[in-house]
């Protein structure tokens, strides 16, 4: 086993808990061992105490709940780190779990990274307790025999807090510690790098963060104060034009003036990994459904718009079935439409891609968008560098950029607005591509669409991406424009830039990988 590997006890009454977590954790080098139930997770505790417990709060008695109560009342394993892991979603369940003595609470259905970066970091804590614990039992023993090497003690102390540092610094971790009464916080120096701010108070902290995650913020030290245990708290910090996410983690001084002590670090790689890896299962699941429902459509459709055809020829001139039958092919060309839309969104249309300039596209797209958006909206076409070329499906990016075309109108005032298309090369320096996540530089064949709208909210900025998740209003929108445009996208190699904002607008830049200017075929 590696230096950072130990032994595991997983108590779970489900046998398929049991093999997974086994297999993920033996995969890292962790010894492993298994508990069906309470009483078997007791009796191997007092066999052999493992270096960590995963416990399942709901079991046949005695629960986890009870199992963690009796560790945290024997002196022998009052200090076992205890990770909970539960199927349910209630509040009260992660309250109790932490008064029971838990130290940390995972949601089931878990994910694999999310499990072994906490028993990582719990692990890494509860080695600096037990060195921490044998180094003060050392120096008590010192003081206590050898008076007059107090000096030299003292110097042995410091080093422990800078090697406490160091470790602290290595994990890109501040500390803080409060006053519960008056809420007054102190930051050390890593803390006060990564708020980027001075903050005296805790309601200070609770400002800086997002307006949406301000209550639950403020939530987590209310329960801290009131409740006496630890709490953990996270949410989005905005820095700028960027933002990062940041955890804070706390409790009560276990002796003392009751003052708060903490931890406050950032999550934000870990916590965009994880939501990749969530909505890559989303789109996963939802683009075969999507594929196999459209597939089907499609074949009806295909009887639909040949009937309709047959009764054109079959039934005699008369101008109101005439008129009925231009709307049910109306109604049918727009149903081939979403067909269309959704094999995009499953990537199951083959497209041709060749190499075509990008500028000659755009332009061709903007007789096109003056109809959709309205004559009250104004619009500005850029495409006057036509030495950039792509190699692509230039319908299929059309269609991507018409979709963006319309989110950009309806995001405006009716009537009114100014929208923008561009296209030429674009120079990019570290902003994050919304489809992968990777900091990008270089520079790429862009075509971008820009509105003066409203901007789109913090709040909702990570979810528009969703398949079937809008805004619009019942009838208005499939919630399928979005996802279209990212399976072009990726079709395509390329990237996606979003910059919105309240007094800007909105602007997305499809970044594509740009042919060499003498390329005449690829």
């Amino acid at each position: 086993m590696g230096s950072h590997s130990a032994e595991v006890l997983i108590v779970d009454d489900t046998p398929e808990n049991l093999q997974v977590l086994g297999t993920i954790l033996r995969g890292e080098g962790h010894a492993v061992r298994l508990a069906t139930g309470g009483v078997h997770a007791l009796r191997s505790i007092r066999a052999r105490r493992p270096d960590l417990v995963l416990l399942d709060l709901r079991m046949p008695e005695p629960d986890g709940l009870e199992v963690c109560r009796r560790l945290r009342a024997d002196p022998v394993t009052s200090d076992l780190p205890v990770i909970f892991l539960s199927a349910s979603q209630d509040r009260e369940d992660r309250v109790a779990a932490f008064a029971a003595g838990g130290l940390d609470f995972v949601a089931k259905p878990f994910h694999a990274a999310e499990v072994l970066a906490r028993i990582s970091t719990h692990l890494a804590l509860a080695r600096l307790r037990r060195e921490l614990a044998v180094a003060n039992a050392r120096l008590a023993e010192q003081v206590v025999a050898e008076r007059h090497q107090r000096s030299d003690a003292e110097a042995l102390a410091q080093e422990r807090q800078v090697r406490l540092d160091l470790a602290l610094a290595s994990a890109g971790m501040g500390t803080w510690s409060g006053d519960p009464l008056s809420k007054r916080i102190h930051l050390d120096d890593a803390a006060s790098a990564l708020l980027g701010q001075p903050c005296n108070t805790w309601d200070e902290v609770v400002a800086g963060f997002a307006e949406a995650d301000r209550p639950a913020v403020q939530h987590g030290w209310e329960c801290g104060v009131r409740e006496h245990h630890a709490f953990t708290c996270e949410g989005w910090w905005p820095d700028g034009r960027s933002r990062r996410r940041l955890r804070i983690r706390g409790s009560r001084r276990s002796t003392g003036d009751e003052g708060m002590v903490g931890l406050i670090w950032d999550v934000t790689e870990d916590h965009e990994a994880r939501q990749r890896v969530v909505q890559s299962e989303k789109l996963e699941s939802l683009g075969q459904l999507a594929g196999s429902v459209a597939h089907d459509f499609n074949n009806h459709l295909c009887v639909i718009t040949g009937s309709i055809e047959l009764l054109r020829r079959t039934l005699p001139p008369d101008e109101r079935v005439i008129q009925r039958l231009s709307g049910m092919d109306q109604a049918a060309m727009c149903a081939t439409a979403l067909v269309r839309e959704l094999l995009t969104f499953a990537r199951r249309r083959d497209i041709v891609q060749e190499p075509f300039v990008l500028a000659q596209a755009i332009q061709d797209l903007g007789a096109i968008v003056g109809s959709l958006v309205g004559k009250g909206c104004s619009i500005e076409v850029d495409a006057t560098d036509t030495a950039v070329r792509v190699r692509g499906c230039r319908e299929q990016l059309q269609n991507a950029m018409l979709n963006l075309c319309v989110n950009a109108r309806d995001a405006m005032p009716p009537g009114s607005g100014h929208l923008r298309l561009a296209a030429g090369l674009v120079v990019v320096d570290g902003e994050r591509c919304r489809i992968t996540g990777d900091a990008l530089h270089g520079v790429f064949a862009g075509l971008s669409v820009a509105d003066n709208g409203s901007g789109i909210p913090d709040g909702i900025q990570e979810r528009i991406f969703e398949p079937f998740f809008t805004t619009k209003s019942e009838g208005k929108g499939t919630g399928l424009g979005l996802p279209t445009v990212v399976g072009c996208v990726k079709a395509h190699g390329g990237h996606l830039l979003l910059r919105t904002s309240s007094e800007q607008g909105t602007t997305f830049i499809v970044l594509l990988p740009a042919l060499p200017v003498e390329a005449d075929n690829a």
